[in-house]
């Protein structure tokens, strides 16, 4: 909450501050706190502003602190050969969707070609979909929804008939293609959760049952497990809080049928009892 708060400060001050008075932390281990609290300001300011703005102001010594440059895990070239035939047929699928194919075209492309069967899966077949549409996407916040909305169709018949094994691929193709920039990768979660098509119980079991987080991984992907848990606790507790409301208001409306009123509490009743659960 500091790293993020300072990070909207210095932002405020054309990102002036005295980074001399940190210089003790450069020398010192990468799991040191301070060490790590810096890299988190840092990491938010790059949120804050562009990423070359952020990196000119600071100092040289400090520059070595900096995340990666933000940018998704390019796909495959395509005519390319390649070892990964998921990147090549979601290379394929991106130039389909620029050239603004609808969401049932796109659906029998993949039907034409058996892609399923060639990747091995619908799981397989999910994350190639989810990642062609995420780098089609990756130009702006509003791309990505974009694309996300008028594909949704095929992707969300793949993530049900999935269930949440398919929902935890979706996780995993999120990290595969946004792992250089977090900021992105959570909101690709937040919308896909907002969307239904991911789960707070995928979001927990992603991070801790599935052994996604490990130890050795990057604090990058600590930093997206920690972001997407809060989201999908606060989604959940929205979700509670609109439903118990709407429960209270239709019980209080003298003017519904009494029939109508039994069938919307029903329906209330059941939402509530699914996301408490």
């Amino acid at each position: 909450r500091l790293a993020e708060w300072l990070a909207y400060h210095v932002s405020n001050y054309n990102f002036q501050w005295p980074w001399e008075r940190w210089a003790h932390v450069l020398e010192a281990p990468d799991t040191d706190v301070q060490k790590r609290f810096c890299r988190d300001v840092m990491a938010r300011m790059v949120r804050l502003s562009y990423y070359d703005r952020v990196l000119e102001a600071l100092p040289d010594n400090f520059k070595p602190l900096m995340p990666p440059k933000p940018r998704c895990q390019p796909l495959p070239s395509l005519g390319a050969p390649s070892e990964d035939l998921e990147g090549v047929w979601a290379a394929k699928a991106v130039d389909l969707i620029r050239k603004k194919t609808t969401d049932e075209q796109l659906d029998d492309w993949m039907k034409q070609h058996s892609i399923e069967a060639v990747l091995g899966g619908r799981i397989q077949l999910c994350k190639m979909l989810l990642r062609a549409l995420l780098v089609a996407g990756q130009k702006t916040y509003s791309h990505m929804i974009i694309a996300l909305e008028r594909y949704y169709g095929p992707l969300a018949a793949l993530v049900q008939d999935g269930g949440q094994e398919a929902q935890m691929a979706c996780m995993d193709t999120i990290w595969q293609v946004w792992s250089q920039n977090v900021q992105r990768a959570s909101m690709v979660v937040d919308r896909m959760m907002t969307l239904r098509l991911i789960s707070a119980k995928a979001v927990v079991s992603w991070v801790f049952d599935s052994g996604s987080i490990k130890c050795t991984e990057s604090h990058s992907k600590y930093r997206l497990a920690y972001e997407a848990l809060l989201q999908a606790i606060n989604k959940v507790s929205a979700r509670v809080d609109d439903a118990r409301q709407d429960i209270a208001l239709i019980s209080g409306d003298a003017t519904l049928p009494e029939g109508e009123k039994e069938a919307n509490l029903t329906e209330k009743r059941s939402l509530l009892q699914k996301n408490e659960e």
